[in-house]
């Protein structure tokens, strides 16, 4: 699959492209002081990497990730020719990278674009043989539309466009066809382009709370060997409260749940992955804000297992 990095490259320079055409387009930047975090009636909003959020609004934002899901029970026994591992316990840790952007082209309309980085590795032989090496690199654009704000909601709606590469290095197979004399490759690549409808909302009931709701409809190519083309949902809740709208203390909090049902790994196949989050933030100013988030995630494995994974992300998000 040589193509690959051509159509990963082509992505790259559209970012690039869409980022320098964005800023021509839009007005000019105003003063730091007069960029705020949006704010819906009272209450001023703390958005979060879990899903996106609904506001047309232009920021940078960036996270950095460690995760590890300790002590995985359930993995089969592995049995190649006379070696047997016994099924040991075995841990997978997991390192990711997210850049986006999104700029406010007029005020109701954004264009935006994001690329992410995922590597998973599991930390003994038999981790690694049950689950392979896996890397996935995603690029997504979005266009969003403004549809109402009132004095406490705010909704709007737009497309997706989403393309996932997925590289798994899978030492079980490829070890199992030399056994059995079969060409097994041990490193597998998989494409996904997917084009979805998008739903957001935020409803800030009192000036000290704010609600965010995401929904996301998308169809295109699985990763399986067959490359069937099916229907994707992503389906998002979120609740944030700043202590600075009630004190002098400048920390906000983020409590949110997601469930998706593309996995974006070739050995993840499964119905569904939950994911929540808990974010801790400063909010001492009113363009910047930086943050430790913390998610769990169930995620789906081979063969019918399935794991707890936890990670911490350093995340930052500047307004401007």
């Amino acid at each position: 699959m040589s193509h690959l990095p051509d159509r990963n490259q082509a992505f790259a320079s559209l970012f690039s492209t869409l980022a320098v055409a964005a800023i021509v387009i839009a007005p000019s930047a105003v003063s730091a002081q007069d960029v705020q975090r949006p704010v819906v009636g009272e209450h001023t909003f703390l958005e979060h990497a879990l899903f996106p959020g609904p506001f047309v609004q232009t920021s940078l934002r960036t996270s950095l990730g460690v995760g590890r899901a300790l002590d995985i029970g359930g993995l089969p026994p592995i049995e190649i020719d006379t070696l047997d591992f016994g099924g040991q316990r075995g841990d997978l840790y997991f390192a990711l990278l997210t850049l986006g952007y999104g700029q406010e082209i007029t005020e109701w309309f954004q264009l935006g674009a994001q690329v992410g980085l995922t590597g998973r590795l599991g930390d003994g032989v038999n981790t690694i043989l049950a689950q392979g090496a896996t890397m996935a690199f995603a690029f997504d654009l979005a266009a969003k539309f403004r549809l109402y704000q009132g004095e406490t909601t705010y909704v709007s709606a737009g497309v997706s466009l989403a393309r996932d590469n997925v590289t798994v290095i899978d030492f079980r197979s490829w070890v199992e066809g030399l056994l059995e004399d079969e060409e097994v490759p041990l490193v597998t690549k998989r494409p996904s382009t997917r084009l979805g409808l998008v739903g957001y909302g935020a409803w800030a009931p009192v000036h000290w709370l704010g609600l965010q709701a995401h929904a996301k409809f998308s169809r295109g190519k699985n990763l399986e060997i067959e490359q069937d083309t099916e229907w994707y949902s992503t389906f998002g809740l979120s609740a944030d409260f700043d202590l600075l709208s009630v004190s002098s203390i400048p920390i906000g909090f983020v409590l949110g749940g997601r469930r998706e049902t593309f996995p974006r790994s070739i050995n993840d196949l499964a119905e569904a992955v939950y994911g929540s989050l808990f974010r801790i933030a400063y909010t001492g100013r009113s363009d910047f804000v930086v943050a430790l988030d913390f998610t769990a995630d169930r995620v789906p494995l081979r063969e019918g297992e399935s794991l707890e994974a936890g990670t911490v992300h350093f995340s930052t998000r500047y307004y401007f």
